[in-house]
């Protein structure tokens, strides 16, 4: 079975590529390759950082965790639509798709306890495919089993 981490990226990806609005892209995983001006718009998401705190202290059989999810909204300005206006839509649908939701673990339960949003960096590329780059920190928290990456508590 895939970790807890994987199946909370891959249940992400299946809430933001659900009930999509009108305009936003279908939300790619971990996309490698370079952007051309026909792929943009675009989402793609990466599990970024896992971070791991023991509960009842050092002896403790279970982890408070929390994964960073970074969910990179990539859009181009047309005419007087500027690239960052552009990116603002992709970046509402991310927050509002994401934001308090409870992931399904596909057993009747759940993977997570809360989403909530972090840091957003906005950046401006300027190479062949000009475009704002807005990558958006959402952070998963969840509990596992000390040791054992696939057990939820």
């Amino acid at each position: 079975m895939p970790s807890i981490r994987e199946r909370i990226a891959a249940a992400a990806v299946v809430e933001l590529n659900t009930g999509t609005p009108g305009g936003v892209p279908q939300t790619e995983r971990s996309r490698t390759a370079d952007y051309q001006p026909a792929d943009l718009p675009a989402i793609a998401l990466y599990p970024m950082r896992d971070v791991h705190e023991r509960v009842g202290g050092g002896s403790g059989p279970i982890y408070r965790s929390r994964v960073t999810l970074f969910v990179e909204c990539r859009a181009s300005g047309t005419g007087s639509l500027r690239a960052d206006q552009a990116v603002d839509p992709l970046y509402l649908w991310v927050v509002k798709a994401l934001s308090g939701k409870r992931l399904p673990d596909g057993a009747g339960g759940f993977l997570n306890h809360d989403i909530f949003e972090g840091d957003t960096t906005f950046a401006y590329e300027q190479g062949s495919v000009p475009h704002c780059r807005a990558a958006v920190e959402v952070v998963v928290e969840y509990q596992r089993l000390r040791g054992d990456p696939e057990a939820r508590t």
